[in-house]
């Protein structure tokens, strides 16, 4: 969304006679690399928690798909926050403070920046970590996400930089749209007419 990011992936294998059958399980941490003649791969694709596991194809035609969320998001989604409230707290303090208290996993938040936001009163109860952080985000202008290295950013929306250029020497293919379906020049309102038994 506009203020997070959080992302969610899907593979797909070969299963021929059902030779994965037992080899994954909902809630598994996942890392899959691949790299061309390189034996082992070093270059990671996936590091992720397992979500879905399911089972496709026809005979001599079997597959494995596995679909989840990467591993940083999952463990801020699947981790609650109790009832805390904060008072007169600038917004990173709060970031911290949860992270803290309720993240586990091996995630670290080296890269939680300082806000100018400082909330007079908040409570959050009995919500994830992930929508703690999201309504943070939303009230500071900020952004946040965890990186492969499962760390915690929280900067800055304007200031993100993901430190990738993409162009003709590592995009193969493209597609660009433009579209009119959200586009509008003119809005208009009619009000109707309400009947009192004003005297």
């Amino acid at each position: 969304s506009e203020f997070n990011s959080a992302a969610t992936w899907a593979t797909e294998f070969d299963n021929f006679n059902g030779i994965y059958d037992n080899e994954f399980t909902v809630g598994e941490q996942i890392i899959i690399k691949a790299q061309a003649d390189v034996n082992p791969p070093t270059t990671t694709l996936i590091t992720g928690k397992i979500r879905n596991v399911r089972y496709t194809g026809s005979p001599n035609n079997e597959k494995l798909i596995l679909e989840g969320v990467d591993y940083g998001t999952a463990q801020l989604m699947d981790n609650l926050v109790e009832p805390e409230v904060y008072n007169a707290t600038e917004v990173s303090l709060i970031v911290i403070d949860i992270f803290d208290k309720y993240v586990t996993g091996g995630l670290t938040r080296v890269n939680v920046a300082t806000t100018t936001t400082t909330l007079v009163h908040i409570r959050l109860s009995n919500t994830s970590v992930f929508d703690a952080l999201k309504q943070l985000a939303e009230l500071s202008g900020f952004i946040f996400w965890v990186d492969s290295s499962n760390d915690l950013h929280f900067v800055l929306q304007e200031s993100a930089d993901s430190g990738l250029t993409f162009d003709n020497t590592n995009v193969l293919t493209a597609q660009f749209r433009t579209s009119m379906d959200e586009l509008y020049n003119d809005i208009w309102v009619y009000g109707g007419t309400y009947l009192t038994a004003v005297k």
